[in-house]
């Protein structure tokens, strides 16, 4: 009898242990917690793809978006490509309500994402996610002086653009259009094109090369140097233009401190980027000559007026798209 009282208070003790664990959601079989329901999913949106910032320059900024209807859980940010040294990023994000926004802003240090006169460059970026979310990728361009974007090398910058957005900026491209080509459409025969109307600008090339383009009439084959810059696709862009003199280099009548090719491309500190040489057509015609228009002089800098017949080089341009 005592054998059986023992055995019986045994089997009833080993009763109550496992009603205790079922109740606090254990498992008798030792089995450990069960899991909490993972959240429902909902989706991230992104204001853009990509930001371009200038070295040291303003602070820029995504904003994020849940456009789901759950709320995003724990929502972070994470680098995928490494950002450059000296450049950092600041989220808003954490748990974030359907319909809700965060931001994630970036601050630009003084190292570009890639050397400048890199023609194969690799942007830094950032992975956005929660962990009931999709995952954002956003890449990051530091750019500087001679730095390949969009086509070509960064030669002038504009920093004031809204920080929502990529900088402004014009790029040249990364060879010449022609090693010897005329300035007007009627100099093949060797006779120079008088005035063009409307191609007279020291800043605007898109501006001179359109009006340019339009003296040619219809048929004529874009063999003269705006021509050639207006039909270009090169790097996967329609948009080049032949420069103007202060694209260029900083000449007369030229903005103190005007991003140009000479200062900023030819006279880089780590060489001649672009291989910029000899002599180049801009799309500034001379103000008081029809048949003469402003040539630059690759190295010196040097600008003066030639007459439209002449065969020298061209060299695209275009400006950013942000």
């Amino acid at each position: 009898m005592p054998a059986q009282r023992t055995f019986r208070h045994h089997a009833l003790s080993a009763v109550l242990i496992a009603v205790a664990l079922t109740a606090c959601g254990g498992s008798p079989g030792g089995g450990g917690s069960t899991p909490p329901p993972a959240a429902p999913p909902t989706t991230l949106t992104i204001s853009a793809a990509s930001l371009s910032l200038a070295v040291s320059g303003n602070p820029r900024l995504f904003t994020i978006a849940n456009t789901g209807t759950q709320t995003a859980q724990m929502v972070s940010v994470s680098t995928g490509a490494a950002l450059p040294v000296g450049t950092t990023s600041i989220s808003t994000c954490n748990n974030l309500p359907a319909g809700a926004t965060c931001t994630v802003t970036v601050t630009p240090g003084a190292t570009p994402s890639a050397t400048p006169g890199n023609t194969s460059p690799v942007p830094a970026s950032l992975n956005i996610a929660g962990s009931n979310t999709n995952t954002l990728t956003a890449q990051i361009h530091v750019l500087d002086h001679g730095s390949v974007y969009q086509g070509g090398y960064v030669f002038a910058i504009d920093d004031t653009t809204p920080n929502t957005g990529g900088i402004g900026g014009k790029v040249a491209s990364l060879t010449d259009a022609s090693f010897g080509t005329f300035w007007g459409a009627d100099a093949v025969g060797g006779a120079a094109i008088t005035s063009v109307p409307g191609a007279l600008s020291l800043v605007d090339g898109a501006a001179n090369t359109a009006a340019i383009v339009a003296a040619m009439g219809p048929g004529s084959e874009p063999h003269h140097a705006a021509g050639l810059c207006s039909a270009s696709t090169a790097s996967g862009h329609s948009d080049w233009y032949l420069p103007a003199a202060c694209d260029m280099g900083p000449g007369g009548g030229c903005v103190i401190g005007q991003g140009n090719m000479h200062d900023n491309l030819e006279n880089h500190g780590s060489g001649n980027i672009g291989n910029l040489s000899g002599q180049y057509w801009t799309s500034t015609q001379s103000s008081t000559l029809n048949t003469a228009a402003w040539i630059h002089f690759a190295t010196s800098g040097l600008q003066s007026t030639g007459i439209k017949s002449l065969s020298l080089s061209a060299r695209c341009a275009r400006s950013l798209t942000i």
